[in-house]
């Protein structure tokens, strides 16, 4: 069969976005993840409330764990920084995602609030093409 003309594809075609995975509530009693080569990191992390880890969020998607973890640390201090949350910020969450871009997650993701941890973390998922850019922020894994 003869490859498609130009004119044989649909002008109307957009890029399939991948979903990112299912993630499950956590239990109040699922210990943080452990990430092997962030003993020096993990030391400076603040002391998550167990049930809620962000971190085991952030590592539960299908990108480059430590990398995304780091991003989120040097953001937000792992999403503790309360600056990371307020209203005057225009970056949002725990990956300070720009609310310029909330349009786009919109519509390709339902994503309505940077201010919402999982879909903040889903945002950054979709934002950095599933960890295998960064640059849309100013802290480099």
């Amino acid at each position: 069969m003869a490859p498609p003309n130009s004119h044989d594809l649909d002008a109307t075609a957009t890029q399939e976005v991948v979903a990112p995975p299912t993630v499950e509530p956590l239990r109040a009693a699922t210990p943080p993840l452990v990430v092997d080569g962030l003993e020096d990191a993990r030391e400076q992390m603040p002391k998550l409330v167990p049930g809620t880890s962000i971190e085991a969020l952030i590592c539960s998607y299908s990108w480059p764990c430590e990398q995304a973890l780091r991003i989120a640390m040097c953001e937000s201090t792992m999403g503790q920084n309360p600056d990371a949350y307020a209203d005057w910020n225009p970056n949002k969450g725990a990956f300070q995602i720009w609310e310029g871009h909330l349009p786009y997650l919109a519509r390709v993701a339902g994503i309505t609030n940077l201010l919402d941890d999982a879909q903040n973390v889903e945002a950054a998922w979709i934002l950095s093409e599933e960890g295998t850019t960064w640059h849309r922020w100013a802290c480099q894994p």
